[in-house]
């Protein structure tokens, strides 16, 4: 098929109009018709199907398009019509000011030039919302003389005034000229919750429910007596701390009472805290528990010097105490460990202690005891059911050691103890 280019057209623009009640809508289509010339032969395009795309823009040239959509079409004798807008929706903001351009593009060829501007009755479009106020029909305002609800006031009421305005004079808004109040506003006072069905009561600065029963925020079916849905509760306080006080009571007779909240002594400088209350609402509580503003978590202890600080309130209480879920035999442990596994202290059932390191244990300041609790010299070992044994190593072994002036080693080449001294090896 030859190129299709410079395309001469023969076309008109008609709204398809139907007679529409008040409520009715405008259809937003336009019927299109055009001819197709080759211009080689400058006679019509043979009979044959054509994809040509319509598109509208803002600007005679250049520009982005603001609309389009592509038919198939069968032309017959170069002659096709189309249903503009019956693919994408030609709607009022499409054909909205003053300049609006048709260009159109058949098959891969490029869009013909010039466009061709829209005029006349294409604009009718916006008929239908010219019968209309921001989008809103007619049937949904109020007349301009209809007769006002006498609960309201209007605002020359509101306005006129034989006193000082606002609200002021003989005129003024009182509870005597307000009309169907709720029952719990007309005495004047707002004592009662809205509606009058004495769910809420005020009574001075308090306000309290009458009522059993659970509260919502954020949801409908709370099931506890204060249940925030998709939210966080706020707790404020100028000045001390700032927390929630649990109480716990049999027959008004307190049982316990416990304080979570927070504490400052400046900005972004304060912990959160656990304080015991004993029996009491009010008073300081003994702390507990604390986090720092470090991340030092204390327990007994209110401002903590390390990652867990424990510290008790009697001299022999400050405990710490592993318990494993199951401690009936071997296998059952309870393990601390220092930076990684290869550093740590392990209690395991019928085992005993383990001291695992890598490298070396350092007994810093004092005399280790081992069966004694009154160690006489740097190392005490006491027992009368078992023996000390030094350590045993072959003649290689031993002397692959850094060798320092008092070493004592078993040697299982020689079967006999060696002894380090006067910066020698000898056997005695």
């Amino acid at each position: 098929m030859k190129k299709l280019l410079n395309i001469q057209i023969a076309l008109f623009f008609m709204w398809v109009m139907i007679s529409c009640s008040v409520q009715g809508q405008v259809p937003q289509l336009i019927n299109y018709q055009g001819i197709l010339i080759d211009p080689a032969t400058d006679q019509p395009v043979p009979d044959n199907t054509y994809t040509i795309t319509f598109s509208i823009y803002n600007v005679p040239s250049g520009g982005s398009a603001i609309w389009s959509e592509s038919h198939s079409v069968d032309a017959k004798n170069g002659l096709y019509s189309v249903i503009l807008g019956s693919i994408t929706s030609l709607t009022p903001t499409i054909l909205s000011g003053p300049e609006k351009y048709l260009g159109i593009k058949v098959g891969s060829d490029p869009e013909m030039i010039p466009r061709k501007r829209i005029v006349s009755v294409a604009y009718s479009i916006l008929s239908e919302d010219a019968a209309k106020l921001e989008g809103k029909h007619a049937a949904e305002f109020a007349e301009a003389d209809h007769n006002h609800d006498p609960r309201y006031y209007t605002k020359s009421e509101l306005n006129t005034s034989d006193g000082d305005p606002p609200n002021q004079g003989s005129n003024r808004i009182t509870w005597d000229n307000l009309h169907d109040m709720p029952a719990g506003f007309a005495d004047g006072e707002d004592n009662v919750g809205a509606g009058g069905d004495n769910d809420w009561t005020i009574s001075g600065n308090d306000m309290y429910s009458a009522v059993s029963g659970n509260v919502g925020i954020g949801l409908n079916v709370p099931d506890r007596k204060l249940h925030i849905g998709n939210g966080m509760l706020r707790i404020d306080r100028n000045g001390n701390s700032a927390g929630i006080l649990l109480h716990r009571y049999n027959d008004s007779l307190p049982l316990k009472t416990f304080l979570l909240g927070v504490n400052a002594s400046g900005e972004d400088d304060g912990y959160f805290f656990i304080g015991d209350n004993h029996t009491a609402v009010g008073g300081t509580p003994d702390m507990r528990w604390v986090i720092g503003n470090d991340g030092n978590v204390g327990i007994g202890k209110v401002d903590p010097w390390a990652k867990l600080h424990v510290r008790g309130s009697e001299p022999t209480d400050a405990v710490l105490f592993l318990e494993p879920g199951e401690w009936n035999s071997e296998g059952d442990y309870g393990k601390i460990c220092f930076g990684d596994t290869l550093h740590s202290i392990k209690g395991e059932h019928s085992v005993g202690m383990t001291f695992h390191d890598y490298n070396k244990f350092q007994f810093m300041g004092g005399n280790v005891g081992i069966g004694t609790t009154s160690p006489q010299g740097a190392l005490d070992v006491n027992s009368t059911t078992g023996a000390f044994i030094v350590p045993r190593m072959t003649t290689g072994q031993r002397d692959a050691l850094t060798p320092v002036n008092g070493m004592i080693i078993y040697n299982t080449t020689d079967n006999q103890f060696n002894f380090y001294e006067n910066d020698a090896w000898v056997t005695k």
